[in-house]
């Protein structure tokens, strides 16, 4: 079986698709297409080489517990309201 080679541009994709929706790696492996196992690898090693900066920002995101960022996709989807 040949190995997927993900491209950078790909790795952005995830980091700003975790960034916009506060996705978690299950979420976001669905949406991509990716394994979990790599869309971690990819947010914890390529990341950093590739944008240390975005790196950083999505990291802050995925040190939340999971709860709480549930929490914070209902408030997007609503608009802000509690």
């Amino acid at each position: 079986m040949k190995k997927a080679r993900y491209s950078d541009d790909f790795v952005v994709r995830e980091a700003e698709h975790i960034l916009s929706t506060y996705a978690t790696y299950k979420q976001t492996s669905q949406t991509v297409g990716a394994p979990i196992s790599t869309v971690g690898w990819h947010i914890k090693r390529r990341l950093y080489r590739i944008d240390p900066c975005l790196h950083q920002q999505v990291m802050s995101i995925i040190s939340i517990p999971w709860r709480q960022r549930i929490k914070m996709q209902e408030q997007d989807i609503n608009g802000g309201d509690q």
